[in-house]
């Protein structure tokens, strides 16, 4: 079972379209996001894609700017899966 965050990585102009993720580990899926302390400002549950657009909520949050870090969660055969934390820069 593995499980990996893609998709925004690195720096970025402006808030991300969509976070995007791949693997082996079946929805529904939870994106969770992690300001540059590591504390969590965000958690979308239920997501049934391997992709996610952020809501107006979600965009407001990452419009502040700064590094955030992100990773997505699944469940495969009642075992739940994590991906290795993604980080982001939005200037």
């Amino acid at each position: 079972m593995w499980l990996a965050a893609e998709s925004p990585d690195g720096p970025c102009e402006g808030v991300p379209r969509e976070f995007r993720w791949r693997g082996d580990v079946l929805p529904p899926y939870r994106l969770v996001v992690l300001d540059e302390s590591y504390e969590e400002v965000a958690r979308l549950d239920g997501i049934g894609a391997m992709t996610c657009a952020p809501s107006a909520d979600f965009s407001a949050l990452l419009a502040t700017g700064g590094t955030f870090h992100w990773f997505v969660e699944g469940q495969r055969a009642g075992r739940r899966t994590r991906s290795p934390l993604q980080s982001l820069e939005i200037r």
